[in-house]
């Protein structure tokens, strides 16, 4: 099948109730392609917000679903969805291509655009919501972030059109999750991202559920590192103690400048950026956090910001 995201007319969802799988389909359904979906678990918010957009969802999972005519062009599969999955199963049995969330990402939608990716185990969607809100008033990025903001009109935005000025690629922002992509592609998701740059929050032992270690983390995000583009870079907070180690990582390939920054020093590291005179204060009218932004012991700035 075609490639081009504009060839696509309908797309089958499974799995859709999900905050991030929802997003998705009211962005394609934004998109003028025809969208339906499947869940078990369908009830209020998401089934109000899939139903204002117009998106028809059925109650649990059957080979039926996906054999109405017309049949979709394409059905993406929620890492939700197991092996087992009746419905999961007759997609992948079917003619019709069967993609993960992140596949579809890395197909039709992140080859052409300068992708910063967001990662850690945790901050993504707190860092990720920031740095679109912010890049909204300059550049008018794409985003993909895994959770609902208040300061953005979507949690999945593909920006359509751009300043005549702007030169390079468009941007596009995504929260990068080191959960696995799907049962038949057991990786992380942000292997799939196509990464310019890489913001990496932090690194300490989650997912235990498909992560043996903190080592089995660590070699995730090494994996990360290794596919950041020509021309990228690497953003590393240094506040965890297998900071070091990715530093090292980072370094030994030799491909992207590493910029550093943190609250502390790791196991000797000294990050580039730091924050100095951090407290609490009434910034018009509203209480706010705020911070000397430091860079090698010169302050740059200071920081008001909404967050604790």
């Amino acid at each position: 099948m075609s490639k081009r995201f504009e060839d696509l007319k309908r797309v089958h969802v499974l799995g859709v109730c999900g905050t991030l799988m929802g997003a998705f389909a009211c962005f394609l359904k934004r998109a003028g392609v025809e969208v339906t979906g499947s869940d078990e678990h369908v009830y209020p918010p998401m089934s109000d917000v899939l139903k204002n957009a117009g998106i028809a969802v059925y109650s649990g999972y059957s080979p039926k679903n996906i054999s109405n005519t017309p049949s979709p062009d394409l059905i993406v599969i929620g890492n939700v969805i197991r092996r087992d999955n009746p419905e999961a199963v007759a997609a992948r049995s079917s003619a019709i291509p069967t993609v993960s969330l992140p596949e579809f990402m890395e197909t039709w939608l992140l080859p052409d655009t300068h992708n910063i990716v967001v990662a850690g185990t945790h901050g993504k969607t707190t860092t990720s919501s920031v740095l679109s809100f912010v890049l909204m008033k300059y550049r008018r990025p794409s985003f993909f972030v895994g959770g609902v903001s208040q300061d953005l009109p979507h949690s999945f935005h593909v920006e359509q059109a751009r300043p005549t000025e702007m030169t390079g690629p468009p941007l596009f922002v995504l929260e990068g999750d080191e959960y696995d992509t799907a049962f038949w592609d057991k990786v992380p998701k942000f292997n799939h991202y196509l990464p310019n740059d890489v913001i990496l929050t932090s690194c300490e032992f989650d997912h235990a559920d498909i992560y043996a270690d903190l080592a089995a983390v660590v070699r995730a995000f090494e994996g990360l590192l290794s596919r950041i583009r020509p021309g990228g870079k690497l953003i590393l907070c240094t506040d965890y103690p297998s900071s070091s180690h990715l530093l090292e990582v980072a370094q030994s390939l030799g491909t992207f400048p590493i910029l550093t920054y943190g609250t502390k020093k790791s196991e000797g590291l000294q990050p580039r950026y730091f924050p100095e005179n951090i407290r609490t204060e009434t910034h018009q009218g509203v209480e706010c956090t705020k911070f000397d932004v430091m860079e090698e012991g010169k302050r740059l700035d200071t920081v008001h910001i909404q967050l604790p």
